[in-house]
């Protein structure tokens, strides 16, 4: 992804793409998300979910990139997929001016990737993307311990403290040997 920070501690994709618009709606201060409807349908299902009962939160879908034209002021963020879910995929130009014209607006942009497509495609960070997400499974993890999906989710360093879930850091055990705690 390019990103700075990495986390793999959702359950799978879609948590971790609900969980990211929740951080830009916090980051932000806003309460207005504004979501391709090209997303993939269970990554919007789950953050409908997961919004369903808060009222004051407001999800707010579009078709296609043009009708970004009508405004960002007071969106939270702008998520799409790269390539969205139908495979069709904007060039880096392009989503770097929609990047700009969301951060102009006071917005973040979040994107949800495929990390395969990655080996070949430009990485989020460099078109501009502030937190980016997506399903870990294609990467081959083996079915075990409650499933092989996880939900990888990514930003940029300024964001670190409002990454939802857990972030592994280094310590010293009591015989002074390095070790990793998820904290």
């Amino acid at each position: 992804t390019g990103m700075e920070i990495s986390t793999a501690s959702h359950y799978d994709g879609a948590t971790a793409f609900a969980e990211g618009v929740l951080m830009a709606i916090n980051t932000t201060g806003r309460k207005k998300a504004l979501v391709s409807r090209w997303v993939h349908p269970h990554y919007r299902q789950v953050l409908r979910t997961y919004t369903q009962f808060c009222t004051a939160i407001e999800i707010v879908e579009f078709d296609d990139l043009a009708s970004l034209d009508k405004g960002l002021a007071g969106f939270a963020c702008v998520a799409l997929g790269a390539p969205n879910f139908l495979g069709q995929l904007e060039s880096p130009e392009a989503l770097r001016a929609i990047a700009d014209r969301v951060h102009a607006a006071g917005g973040m942009l979040i994107t949800t990737v495929n990390p395969i497509s990655l080996g070949v495609l430009t990485p989020p960070s460099e078109f501009g993307a502030d937190i980016v997400v997506g399903e870990g499974q294609p990467l081959g993890v083996p079915l075990s311990f409650g499933g092989p999906y996880l939900g990888f989710f990514c930003t940029k360093r300024e964001f670190m403290r409002r990454i939802p879930g857990r972030i592994v850091g280094e310590t010293v055990d009591k015989s002074g040997e390095r070790g990793y705690v998820l904290t």
